[in-house]
């Protein structure tokens, strides 16, 4: 592709060219990003083709999570708005929106129906939403506490509430991703990124206090996001100051 010029006041990359997050759909075709002036695009995921760009006038900032619900029927954008934007995935039409957050959000999680989505926000806040018409479910916590999640990577929640240090805040892990399968067909793994540069990973859910996870070093500074490939075999994390991108094998032992 071509070099996107530079600002010619900042002379770095104007917002509408910072992507800050990322996702695919469940069946490998469709590619959507979301970017720093509040906006997503749509590729197709194999030639990287433009398919479509979002710029909806009811998303007023950043965009900082985005994921296609498992029967990639719907997308959810997630912003530092305060607001979950839902979306129909093929003709991107709203259809929705997700009120109920007293701060960002940082992340967010659809249930493996797409019938529900999940989010943490800036104000550590765990709340649960409709998938179909983005009204808040207040009963959440309790009504779907066995429910299967598509993903996890909310760092707040039941099954992660060991992952964090003793003495730590909850600025402290910056992403969380579980695995897609179960490691010897016994349980699955939960990473961890951190501000002290450290991949952790732990046994899946992870509920003790303070629970010590096998720890990859590496990243000179703070860690931004972890995920896990389509077949568990590595862990890919992302630095902040180092900018650098880590693939780290996963071995059974």
């Amino acid at each position: 592709g071509k070099k996107l010029p530079a600002d010619s006041k900042t002379k770095e990359l104007n917002l509408g060219a910072r992507a800050r997050c990322v996702d695919i759909n469940s069946n490998g075709t469709k590619l959507a990003v979301g970017f720093r002036d509040a906006t997503a695009r749509i590729f197709d995921a194999k030639s990287l083709k433009f398919i479509k760009k979002i710029a909806d006038p009811k998303i007023k900032e950043k965009i900082s999570d985005i994921k296609f619900s498992p029967n990639n029927a719907a997308l959810a954008i997630a912003s530092h708005d305060n607001f979950i934007h839902l979306f129909d995935a093929n003709s991107y039409q709203r259809t929705g929106i997700c009120k109920g957050h007293s701060s960002y959000i940082t992340h967010i999680d659809w249930s493996r129906d797409s019938a529900y989505l999940h989010s943490n926000c800036g104000a550590y806040e765990l709340l649960f939403w409709d998938g179909a018409t983005g009204k808040q479910k207040t009963s959440g916590a309790s009504e779907l506490r066995d429910e299967p999640w598509a993903t996890w990577t909310a760092v707040l929640g039941w099954p992660v509430q060991g992952i964090y240090p003793k003495g730590s805040d909850g600025t402290d892990v910056n992403g969380v991703a579980r695995s897609n399968t179960k490691l010897n067909n016994e349980y699955e793994l939960v990473a961890t990124a951190d501000d002290f540069g450290m991949l952790k990973v732990f046994r899946y859910p992870c509920v003790k206090e303070g629970a010590e996870g096998v720890i990859g070093r590496g990243h000179s500074s703070h860690v931004t996001k972890c995920v896990f490939s389509e077949d568990d075999s590595r862990i890919f994390t992302t630095g902040g100051n180092d900018q650098c991108v880590f693939s780290w094998k996963v071995t059974k032992n």
